[in-house]
């Protein structure tokens, strides 16, 4: 990286994943409470962090069910008043129309998680 912080090669692109993978365990799924909620604002407000976030969400079947669902709810936070003010200063209407398929395709799958969690 450079001293300002820009990527410039693929090798800092990669080295940036994995420190926001390290980053997202220890502050989010491994955090107290305050620390995973303070950490899904930080994540949600940037294009690149809810990119990055919607791609977790999707892909990662390690995350407990209870940051998959704060994860969502960061996401939702950020999409709804967007979709519904249309002001896409924020987020693109394609990013909210991505993030509220994605929210629709896990919704079903995150709350049998988490009532099968509470049935044990």
């Amino acid at each position: 990286m450079s001293r300002h912080g820009a990527i410039e090669s693929a090798n800092d692109a990669v080295l940036c994943v994995v420190e926001v993978e390290h980053w997202y365990k220890g502050n989010v799924v491994d955090g107290i409470r305050f620390e995973q909620l303070e950490g899904l604002r930080q994540l949600t407000l940037m294009p690149t962090g809810r990119k990055w976030l919607r791609q977790q969400l999707k892909h990662d079947e390690r995350d407990p069910t209870e940051v998959k669902l704060l994860g969502c709810s960061a996401l939702r936070q950020r999409a709804e008043p967007t979709l519904q003010t249309k002001q896409w200063d924020f987020m693109s209407e394609a990013e909210c129309q991505e993030t509220r398929n994605l929210l629709d395709e896990l919704k079903p799958k995150l709350n049998a998680a988490a009532a099968c969690k509470a049935n044990t």
